[in-house]
């Protein structure tokens, strides 16, 4: 019974203490902004050692490509057509730039792979075909 006790005392200390432990998250708000185009899905953000943060973000027909400062103001925005069998399959990041890649499929046995470069320090964005297959 003794030992009963003294586990469940444990316990008790444990979970105790573990409830005063703070973290150091802070939580930043920016500023509400309007978008001309309704975004569906974020497909990828990253953000630079200099503070920029870049988002690529997916609508029905169109993906935008955003850039914040540190104070979350927005400092670029573009919107690039794309077409409706157009999907995202991947991002991948690398120092200033994002790379994700679509696939698109404008017949049911033809795939063309493509690569979105989107450099982030110098607010460009590309888009480059990979390969096409049957």
């Amino acid at each position: 019974m003794k030992k009963l006790a003294l586990i469940v005392m444990l316990l008790t200390l444990h979970f105790a203490t573990a409830q005063e432990s703070t973290t150091k998250l802070t939580v930043t708000e920016s500023e509400e902004y309007k978008d001309k185009v309704k975004a569906n899905d974020i497909l990828s953000i990253h953000t630079t050692e200099s503070g920029l943060t870049g988002i690529v973000r997916n609508s029905k027909r169109d993906i935008l490509f955003d850039i914040f400062d540190a104070n979350l103001k927005k400092v670029f925005n573009e919107v690039v057509e794309s077409d409706k069998k157009e999907t995202f399959v991947g991002e991948l990041f690398y120092d200033n730039e994002i790379k994700f890649f679509t696939v698109y499929a404008p017949k049911k046995t033809e795939r063309i792979v493509y690569c979105h470069i989107f450099d982030i320090a110098a607010k460009t964005h590309k888009k480059v075909k990979l390969f096409e297959t049957t």
